[in-house]
């Protein structure tokens, strides 16, 4: 496999951002701000991965 396109997370295993979207749906919103993860942690930035 030469790269991926997407969610680091999503593609080993754990999509926190679909996660979180999927508990808030069902009424238990996640205390984290997910998507202030991605941007400060750059292990859930997969474009900081090189192939």
């Amino acid at each position: 496999m030469a790269g991926f396109d997407g969610d680091y997370l999503a593609v080993v295993g754990l999509p926190l951002r679909a996660v979180a979207e999927g508990l808030a749906k069902l009424g238990c919103p996640v205390a984290v701000d997910v998507d202030r993860l991605y941007r400060e942690r750059a292990v859930f930035n997969w474009r900081t991965f090189s192939p």
